[in-house]
């Protein structure tokens, strides 16, 4: 059989003791190791994750904008063809005949247009005015135009829409419809 020798250097000590100081280090380092690997995944998922919801953020808005547009422009098309038949109606009602009889006043002309706008719902009110600026609702009650910008549109032959309006003796959202006569 052989024989063995056993060779110690500097570096090796017979108790062991440097050898577990070592392994102690290499379990300390790797410890420190792990960790600063964990804190960089975590870094990196977090940063990402952070990327990826701005980017859904985003793709969110620009569907939305896209969809809100898309409908804005399906409801102005509606209103602009409501708008067009409406005004049909109220120049088929502007014409009628007995608009041009000089021999009915104003106020019974009020009360007929206000009988055949009655048809249809839509019409919450008349105001049947002269040239003057003096006008007569449906009840036959008398008031003045003269000042409001629907009656110098007609009066100077153009049609007028006014914006949107909520009047307190309605209580309700309205439109201004003014057609010359």
């Amino acid at each position: 059989m052989g024989r063995y020798r056993t060779i110690y250097t500097e570096n090796q000590n017979s108790d062991g003791y440097e050898a577990e100081k070592n392994k102690t280090e290499k379990i300390r380092l790797r410890r420190k190791l792990m960790a600063i690997v964990s804190c960089m995944l975590i870094m990196g998922i977090v940063v990402q994750g952070r990327f990826a919801v701005k980017a859904v953020k985003r793709m969110v808005c620009e569907q939305a904008e896209t969809v809100l547009v898309d409908k804005a422009e399906a409801v102005a098309d509606m209103l602009d063809k409501e708008t067009t038949a409406f005004f049909q109606y109220v120049e088929v009602l502007a014409h009628s005949p007995v608009l041009n009889d000089r021999s009915i006043p104003n106020s019974k002309k009020a009360k007929i247009v206000y009988e055949q706008a009655a048809f249809n719902d839509a019409i919450r009110g008349i105001v049947f005015c002269d040239m003057d600026g003096h006008g007569f609702i449906n009840s036959g009650e008398r008031v003045s135009a003269l000042n409001e910008e629907w009656f110098s549109a007609a009066a100077s032959g153009k049609y007028f829409v006014s914006e949107p309006t909520v009047f307190s003796s309605i209580d309700t959202v309205s439109f201004i419809f003014a057609v010359p006569i």
